[in-house]
Formats: structure tokens, sequence, C-alpha cells
């Protein structure tokens, strides 16, 4: 997914995480405002891009469960995602829509790092309630 920063205003507006970390951003243009109130740019919808199946956020991804890990064992349906944020980020779709075509009613999550911005913001997005 893209970045997408508002500069329209008085200020820079960071609308959607994307491949960019903020702090590379913030490098180059200074403090950067969030916000989500209104629709300014494509993905900013509470389930964009989620698979149908529930997507729950776990600490680890049960042993029978479709599911993507960082540190657990892959097998079944449980899928390595790669252990970078960018990497991760890349794949989280891709890869739950993948798990989605095998007609999974639920894929678990193996929680990220609490800093991967962007991932988490995805995340929240496919867990979201319909």
């Amino acid at each position: 997914e893209s970045t997408v920063i508002d500069v329209t205003g008085q200020h820079p507006v960071l609308l959607r995480l994307g491949g960019l970390p903020r702090a590379e951003i913030e490098a180059v243009v200074g403090p950067i405002e969030t916000t989500s109130e209104g629709r300014k740019s494509p993905g900013m919808y509470p389930r964009h891009y989620a698979p149908k199946a529930q997507v729950k956020i776990v600490n680890r991804v049960a042993d029978n469960a479709a599911g993507l890990v960082i540190q657990g064992p892959p097998g079944g349906l449980r899928v390595r995602m790669p252990d970078d944020e960018t990497g991760y980020a890349r794949e989280l779709f891709h890869t739950l829509h993948e798990l989605d075509g095998y007609g999974v009613e639920v894929i678990e999550v193996e929680a990220p790092p609490a800093d991967w911005e962007a991932v988490w913001d995805r995340l929240r997005r496919a867990a979201a309630p319909e």
C-alpha cells in the first residue's frame, strides 16, 4: 500500500501509513500530524482489503489454525511471514487472501512488534468487524 500524506494545509497530515515508516517521512518534512477523519484517500475504510475470514490477532497461533506467524513454526495453513516490517507489510494482504481461498472461517495472526505502525494499521483494518 502507498503512504498517503495531505500537504494541502499548513502542516503535513498522514492519511494512511504505507511502505515508508513515519520516521523516514519526518526526517524529510518534519513532524507530521495523523488523522482518521473523512475519506480523503482510498484505503481509509475500516475493512479496506480485508479477507472474508475473521482475522484474530493473537500472541501465538494455535497449532491447528490457519494463520500468519513470525516466530512460530510454519506448516499446514500456518504461513511464516517476513520478520521485517517492510516485507511483512508487502506480503500481508496477499497472504490473508491466499488463506481465505482455502475457505477458512478464522485466520489467526501472531501479533507483530508494537512499533510496526503500518502493519498494525493494516491488521486493524483486516480484523475490523463488518
